[in-house]
């Protein structure tokens, strides 16, 4: 093959593969936004522009999962995490509110999937230990115990040097954000921020001068962490020109419950928990719906440890 069809057809290729993975992207956002709704593969496929037949193959070559295993996982691990840091809310009420006709089907499909009760979520110290392991186990190799979602953590005593919670006030930013590609796996985080931070510094003063925020949008406890979905993000200056492959987004303008944490690099969700399971709830807060995101202060690779602010917008 002459070299000149050889790259014209490898450049339509990752055209197409890219157009592919921004068809998935905007269908696992259209079932997210309708998650409370009976969505089936049909309005999902013709939202992406896609026949139904071809975008189940699409969907599933891309995500290693199906539209369907894709809702139902969603669905289930927000109840989880609705269960456990919403407890003003009945398990009638979360169920509805998650597309279930009642809470009895949902109970099921719950202990189908985690293999325990709803109620053993918020009275995880009745689970017992030869409870039936449910998908989440049997599809995606991971263990799920619901007394992980109560960590013992302790804000003003955390050897690592845990600080109280401020509120503070944000002006909206413009952001440049790079997904990983492997979840919250540390490979995938830091080529993440290596692809986005080469850039970065062909235009920045130094390291220190660019503002660093790390989006988690799952809960590593109830997903397993290559389908956990995470954004290195960075602040860029008005006259800087953005690559048409990152992502650009904004951080809303707001108040915002700010956690200090300084301790090892590895991922720990246990200061993220301790904000929505015990410090909201007495604080008369409550938290919006915008994702959870980290400000870096220092370079976890260079230090040896993470220095951060973890914030949580409150809702107005």
């Amino acid at each position: 093959m002459p070299d000149d069809l050889q790259r014209g057809e490898i450049s339509h290729n990752k055209a197409t593969k890219k157009r592919y993975e921004q068809s998935v992207i905007k269908a696992q956002q259209y079932i997210r936004d309708h998650i409370d709704q009976d969505i089936n593969l049909d309005d999902i496929a013709r939202n992406c522009g896609f026949s139904s037949f071809h975008f189940h193959r699409i969907f599933q070559a891309i995500c290693g999962e199906t539209p369907q295993d894709y809702l139902r996982r969603q669905r289930m691990e927000q109840a989880a995490n609705l269960l456990c840091f919403r407890t003003e809310r009945s398990i009638t009420d979360i169920a509805l509110s998650l597309g279930f006709s009642s809470s009895s089907n949902f109970s099921k499909a719950f202990r189908d999937y985690f293999g325990c009760t709803p109620s053993d979520i918020r009275s995880p110290e009745a689970m017992k230990k030869n409870s039936k392991i449910g998908i989440i186990k049997s599809k995606y190799g991971k263990d799920f115990d619901p007394s992980a979602l109560y960590p013992d953590f302790n804000v003003t005593h955390n050897q690592e040097g845990i600080m109280d919670v401020m509120i503070k006030k944000l002006d909206e930013k413009n952001i440049v954000m790079n997904a990983s590609d492997k979840g919250y796996a540390e490979d995938g985080i830091f080529t993440a921020w290596n692809t986005l931070m080469s850039w970065a510094m062909q235009n920045a003063e130094s390291y220190e001068s660019i503002e660093k925020y790390g989006f988690g949008y799952d809960n590593p406890t109830v997903t397993p962490l290559d389908k956990c979905r995470y954004d290195a993000s960075i602040v860029p200056q008005e006259n800087w020109v953005v690559p048409s492959h990152f992502k650009q987004s904004k951080i809303p303008a707001g108040n915002y419950a700010v956690l200090y944490y300084k301790g090892t690099g590895e991922m720990n969700s246990a200061p993220h928990m301790w904000l929505y399971g015990e410090w909201f709830p007495q604080s008369g807060y409550e938290p919006d719906d915008y994702p959870l995101f980290e400000r870096y202060l220092n370079d976890v690779r260079e230090d040896g440890f993470v220095e951060k602010e973890i914030y949580i917008k409150i809702k107005e």
